[in-house]
């Protein structure tokens, strides 16, 4: 008898930003800032101190610290020796890698015994961004230059984020078995991560249309303030941005695997128009959706 096993299909977009190896003099600060990608900071040599969410955390040589987005954080190191550290900030669109995230506790102390294939990882990140410093950089700030990447080299990036994802999903579950680290966090019940996911799972089933924020709120019975708090809490990111996410990867499947007109799939996403739609998808990926379809099927 003739059988077939199928998974699911997945779509997930993964983006790498501000990959840089910074030594740091004694009494160095960097300002108290936010932003709203994660960020993963490596503590290579010395040591350096950051304030998160108004909580002071000293890091040691080869400790881990997570970053989530819009985590109010600064970087100062006050030692009276130079601290040299790695830091990159990503972003990805899966919502349950950031569900995960999310829920762990950011510091990974070095002497943790879960963290090696996290830092043999991180540390082959690092090669690369050395290996591109002995060339001449693109960029004309002496401060911060950044190294021009091969395409090869960005293959080989784009590769260790989700081994770099996995080693810390593993090692925060890890600690959280342990018991022994208190987390940085704020705490998140059972029942607002159930919450969140109810609002995930209406935002994903209304891609096609025009539904509001407001009205996922008070389908639930709660305030519009409570649903972007405990959403943000729990993912990352807000309702809206989640919402838009979804919408994007929707188009790029309708445009991939259908033969649905442009204009079709800016109606069927809740579009008010085929140019409002355009512009958000060049918004989004940087072409147009035409463009985009185009370019899946160049050789095919």
């Amino acid at each position: 008898m003739e059988w077939t096993i199928r998974i699911q299909d997945v779509t997930c977009s993964f983006s790498i930003m501000g990959a840089h190896v910074r030594g740091i003099d004694p009494g160095w600060k960097y300002r108290i800032h936010h932003h709203p990608t994660f960020e993963l900071l490596h503590c290579l040599e010395g040591t350096s101190s950051m304030r998160v969410n108004g909580r002071k955390i000293l890091l040691d040589s080869g400790d881990f610290i997570l970053l989530r987005p819009n985590e109010i954080h600064d970087l100062e190191n006050d030692s009276p020796e130079t601290c040299k550290y790695f830091t990159f900030h990503f972003d990805m669109d899966d919502p349950e890698i950031r569900k995960l995230l999310c829920s762990g506790n950011g510091l990974i102390p070095s002497a943790g015994e879960n963290a090696t294939e996290l830092r043999d990882h991180v540390h082959q990140f690092i090669k690369l961004i050395n290996e591109a410093g002995s060339r001449e950089p693109v960029s004309s700030n002496p401060a911060m230059p950044t190294m021009k990447l091969s395409s090869m080299e960005i293959l080989k990036i784009q590769s260790l984020l989700p081994e770099i994802l996995l080693d810390l999903i593993s090692v925060f579950d890890s600690m959280e078995g342990s018991g022994d680290v208190q987390s940085n966090r704020a705490v998140r019940s059972r029942e607002h991560v159930e919450l969140a996911c109810k609002i995930a799972n209406l935002l994903e089933q209304n891609t096609e249309s025009s539904v509001r924020i407001q009205d996922i709120a008070e389908k639930l019975c709660i305030s519009l303030s409570l649903c972007n708090k405990v959403f943000n809490d729990v993912y990352g990111l807000s309702p809206r941005n989640y919402l838009t996410r979804v919408k994007l990867n929707q188009a790029k499947r309708y445009l991939i695997d259908s033969e649905l007109a442009v204009e079709e799939i800016a109606d069927r996403l809740g579009f008010a128009s085929i140019s409002h739609f355009s512009r958000q998808f060049k918004r989004w990926t940087g072409v147009s959706p035409s463009a985009y379809r185009h370019r899946q099927f160049v050789g095919s």
